[in-house]
C-alpha cells in the first residue's frame, strides 16, 4: 500500500507534472482512436496527433524530474517525422522507398543510445522498431497485430517513467486491438470466406 501511495503522490504534486499527466490522457485518447480505425490513412492521422501529444507529455515529465522520460521524448519526436513520411506513402515516389522502416529503426536505436538512462531505455527502442514496421504495412489487421508488442514494451517503460496515462494507454490499446480483431477483422475475413464466387461477381 505504501508503495502505491509513494508512486502516485508525486505525479500531481506540481503544476508541470499535473499538466503532463493531463496531456498524456489526451494522447491516450488519440492513440486509442487511432487503432480502431478501419483505413490506413485515418490510422496515420491519429498516430501523428498522438505522437505530438506524447512528445509534449514526456518532455514535461522530463522537466518535472523523471530521468527515464528523455528516451520517450526523443523517440516520440522522431515518430512525428516518421508518421508524416509514412502517411504520404502513396502520394510520392520518394516516400514509397521500402528502406524507410529500416532507416527509422536505426534512428530509433541511435536516439535510444544517446538518451540512455538504464536498461529500461531498451523497452521503447524495441517497441518503436516494431512500430516502424507496423505502420509501413497496408493492412489494418497487420498493423494491429504488430502493435501488440509495441504496447507491451511501452507500457512497462511508462510505468518506470511515472506516466500513468502511458500505462493506461497501452492497456486500452491492447484491449481495443484485441476487440477490433475479433469483432471486425476476423468477422470480415470469415464473411469473405463464406461468400461464394457467384455471390462475389453479383
Amino acid at each position: 500500500m505504501d508503495f502505491i501511495v509513494n508512486y502516485f503522490r508525486p505525479l500531481f504534486s506540481t503544476p508541470v507534472s499535473a499538466i503532463a499527466q493531463i496531456i498524456g490522457f489526451m494522447a491516450m485518447f488519440s492513440a486509442i482512436t487511432c487503432f480502431v480505425q478501419k483505413k490506413r490513412k485515418t490510422i496515420m492521422i491519429w498516430q501523428i496527433i498522438a505522437s505530438v501529444l506524447w512528445t509534449i507529455h514526456f518532455f514535461l515529465l522530463m522537466v518535472s524530474g523523471s530521468p527515464t522520460a528523455l528516451t520517450g521524448f526523443a523517440i516520440n519526436f522522431m515518430q512525428i517525422i516518421r508518421s508524416l513520411i509514412f502517411i504520404n506513402k502513396d502520394a510520392h515516389k520518394w516516400s514509397q522507398w521500402n528502406g524507410w522502416p529500416v532507416v527509422f529503426c536505426i534512428i530509433t536505436v541511435i536516439l535510444g543510445i544517446i538518451s540512455w538512462d538504464s536498461p529500461i531505455s531498451i523497452l521503447p527502442i524495441v517497441g518503436t522498431c516494431f512500430s516502424n514496421i507496423s505502420l509501413w504495412m497496408r493492412k489494418p489487421l497487420t498493423i494491429r497485430c504488430l502493435t501488440l508488442p509495441v504496447s507491451t514494451t511501452w507500457g512497462i517503460y511508462d510505468a518506470f517513467s511515472h506516466s500513468v496515462a502511458g500505462v493506461c494507454n497501452e492497456i486500452f490499446i491492447i484491449t481495443s486491438i484485441i476487440i477490433t480483431i475479433f469483432t471486425y477483422d476476423l468477422k470480415h475475413r470469415n464473411d469473405e470466406e463464406n461468400t461464394s464466387p457467384a455471390e462475389n461477381t453479383k
